[in-house]
């Protein structure tokens, strides 16, 4: 994203200390019951990696000069992500070959919940017009 949700846990303040952010199992249900254990301890210093590479992507001119084919995808949502994150990125980005896929609900993991159906229904057409095109 280009920015974070303000509420969002990642946007905390962390002390230098802490190593890992605990989130709990509870509420989770369904698919996102099952993919959240890759979630429930993350590595403090991720977040610190992900301000990094949000400030470089702000910069001007680093998404203008991106001309590869890009799919941007983002469901409005995502509470990590700020609404119409991805909205902005596709108007920056100059790649003739760009498609921006924003869908009401799907939360922040897309890919991994049940708001991917609709991502694959998007994304497989696109490749498929990408064959041969990076050859």
């Amino acid at each position: 994203p280009l920015a974070l949700d303000p509420g969002c846990f990642i946007a905390g303040s962390f002390p230098p200390e802490q190593i890992y952010y605990h989130r709990a199992m509870a509420g989770k249900q369904g698919t996102a019951r099952r993919y959240h254990i890759h979630y429930e301890e993350i590595a403090v210093r991720i977040f610190r990696e992900v301000g990094g590479l949000m400030d470089y992507l702000n910069q001007d001119g680093v998404l203008e000069r991106t001309t590869c084919p890009a799919f941007v995808a983002q469901a409005l949502d995502d509470r990590i992500a700020a609404v119409h994150s991805g909205s902005r990125i596709f108007g920056r980005l100059s790649s003739a070959n760009k498609h921006l896929y924003e869908t009401e609900c799907g939360g922040h993991n897309i890919p991994m919940n049940e708001g991917r159906f609709g991502l694959i229904q998007a994304l497989v057409p696109w490749l498929d017009a990408m064959d041969g095109i990076l050859q």
